[in-house]
C-alpha cells in the first residue's frame, strides 16, 4: 500500500510541473523477503507512470542478514529497475565492512546514535569520519540521521557528507505540508 501511494504521491506532483525530490520506503525484513517483491514494485512504477530514479528504498543490515545470497540478487533486481538503495542504520547491525563492497547499495545511512555524541566524543566522531571515507572511497554516498544541532550540522559538513536528517531541517510532516513546500518558488530540490 505505502509503495503505491509513494508513486500515485510522486506521479501526482510530476504531473503538477513543480520540482519533485526522491521519496524513500522503508522495507522491514518481512517486507523485503515477500515473495514477488520486485515483480510487484516494477509492475506499480509503470502502472502509476513514475520515473524509477525518484523512488527509493531503505533496508537495514539486520534484515539483509536473513539471507545474504538472495538479498544481494532483490537488491540488484531493484538496482536495475533505476530505484535508488539505501542501507540503513549503519553501524548498529552486524556492520560487516564487506557488506559495503559486496551489497549493491547507493547510500549508506549513518545512525543517529553516532550523530548525537559527534561533538563530544571523540570515537564518535572519527568513526563517523571513517564510515564517509570508506564510502565514498566505494563510490557510495552517505546520510548521516539524527541532525539536531548546528554544531553537528557544521562538524558533518566539514567532514564532506553527503547528505543530513534531523529535527534540525524539519520534524517529520504531512503530505500537505510537503507540497506547500513543493509549490514554493524558492524550492531548491
Amino acid at each position: 500500500w505505502v509503495v503505491k501511494e509513494v508513486c500515485a504521491k510522486l506521479n501526482s506532483w510530476s504531473n503538477s510541473q513543480v520540482p519533485v525530490m526522491p521519496v524513500t520506503v522503508n522495507l522491514s525484513a518481512k517486507d523485503f523477503y515477500q515473495e514477488d517483491l520486485e515483480k510487484f514494485i516494477l509492475k506499480t512504477i509503470q502502472d502509476e507512470g513514475v520515473e524509477p530514479s525518484l523512488l527509493g528504498f531503505e533496508v537495514t543490515e539486520t534484515a539483509l542478514m536473513t539471507d545474504k545470497s538472495d538479498a544481494i540478487k532483490k537488491l540488484e533486481t531493484l538496482k536495475a529497475m533505476g530505484v535508488k538503495i539505501s542501507l540503513d542504520d549503519f553501524g548498529t547491525g552486524y556492520s560487516s565492512l564487506n557488506y559495503l563492497q559486496t551489497l549493491p547499495i547507493d547510500i549508506v545511512k549513518i545512525d543517529r546514535s553516532f550523530i548525537e555524541k559527534i561533538t563530544s566524543d571523540e570515537r564518535s566522531a572519527k568513526i563517523t569520519e571513517a564510515i564517509i571515507t570508506m564510502s565514498h572511497a566505494l563510490g557510495l554516498k552517505v546520510l548521516v540521521e539524527g541532525v539536531e544541532s548546528i554544531d553537528q550540522f557544521t562538524h558533518i559538513r566539514d567532514i564532506k557528507c553527503d547528505f543530513c536528517q534531523g529535527f534540525l531541517f524539519s520534524k517529520p510532516v504531512g503530505e500537505e505540508i510537503v507540497e506547500q513546500y513543493l509549490h514554493d518558488p524558492q524550492c531548491k530540490v
